[in-house]
């Protein structure tokens, strides 16, 4: 107190000082804190679907696993009775393909309200569904060897029934195109005139279609016999450039090897994710044709998808009939969390 200013009481006054340390302390723990907060607020707001014993459905915390809520369509009486298929997420709407009934039910992403449903009975078994613009979706039927166009916006089947080659099951698209994979070759659609423009040719069977950071390549996966493959093609031109052949030290000649899903990585990383019935490829999407089989164990990858929020891959993966819910880093593909979940689970979607 010696050098103490009279005229000052807050520096003549230990008990001011000492307020007035605390409140800063308690101004920097608030800021903490709504760091804190704000980022478990976003991780909330990305929840998992999970679907267990074909259509009874959860919803789970994407970071942890737990139940948020166990029927997410408690809330509606337009219940999902048959087994889900696949889900699509669109300008905040969730599609439920259900081929067992053969029908589409859309519901609100943000509360499960129930929308509309899309009956193609009578029309063609559906087989798959892809988003190219904001009027129109469009859906392939497989016995009938057409695509349906769907009116989103009056919510009704319309009378546009492209024919394609044998078999049309699944669908990609890029800019206005929509590729259509058949028994044999990919029939590309052009969604302005809604008819085929073009027909790519291939030696094998397409089972899943991808491209890459730039949207200028399609990717091909294919199997030809027992050999799988990636075939990339100029997704302008149709041009051929390049094929890869497909190895893990698990895939053995008498294995049937399933090609479940990619995920495409959308922020700036170098690569995609091919889950698939033996495990886990990376695919370098700044060096097509270039991919490492990544799992150390043989297990079947059935879903897989990028999670922005997270800057995650999320999975649903089995093995030993043993299902586990698992995070990994989207460009090593290292396992980062593993979750272990009902063995009825067949599904998630991220939502």
């Amino acid at each position: 107190m010696n050098n103490c200013d009279v005229n000052n009481k807050f520096n003549c006054s230990p008990y001011v000082k000492y307020i007035f340390l605390v409140f800063v302390m308690g101004l920097a723990l608030m800021s903490c804190s709504q760091d804190v907060r704000v980022e478990n607020d976003d991780f909330f707001s990305s929840a998992v679907l999970l679907v267990e014993d074909d259509y009874f459905s959860k919803v789970i915390d994407r970071n942890t696993s737990k139940v948020i809520t166990n029927d997410m369509f408690e809330s509606t009486p337009e219940k999902i009775q048959s087994k889900i298929s696949n889900v699509y997420t669109y300008q905040g709407e969730l599609y439920f393909l259900l081929k067992n009934e053969n029908k589409i039910k859309v519901y609100k992403k943000d509360n499960f309200e129930f929308i509309t449903e899309y009956d193609f009975n009578g029309i063609g078994q559906i087989e798959d569904v892809v988003f190219p613009n904001v009027s129109n979706f469009y859906v392939s039927l497989s016995d009938k060897d057409q695509v349906a166009v769907v009116d989103r916006v009056n919510k009704k089947i319309s009378n546009f029934l492209i024919s394609v080659k044998a078999n049309p099951n699944k669908l990609f698209t890029i800019e206005n195109l929509v590729y259509v994979a058949c028994e044999n070759s990919i029939d590309i659609i052009r969604t302005g005139t809604k008819e085929v423009i073009e027909s790519i040719a291939l030696d094998g069977k397409p089972l899943l279609l991808s491209t890459n950071l730039d949207k200028n390549a399609l990717i091909i996966f294919t199997k030809e016999e027992s050999t799988y493959q990636m075939n990339i093609y100029n997704a302008a031109t149709f041009q051929f450039t390049n094929k890869v052949k497909l190895e893990s030290e698990f895939l053995t000649s008498a294995d049937e090897m399933t090609l479940n899903q990619i995920a495409i990585v959308n922020n700036e990383k170098e690569y995609s994710w091919l889950g698939t019935s033996v495990g886990l490829f990376r695919i370098d999407l700044r060096n097509l044709g270039v991919y490492k089989f990544m799992s150390s164990r043989k297990e079947n990858i059935l879903n897989i998808y990028f999670e922005p929020i997270s800057d995650k891959i999320l999975m649903l993966s089995s093995r030993n009939q043993l299902k586990d819910y698992i995070h990994a880093d989207s460009k090593t593909g290292e396992y980062t969390a593993t979750f272990p979940l009902p063995d009825n689970s067949n599904l998630i979607y991220p939502l």
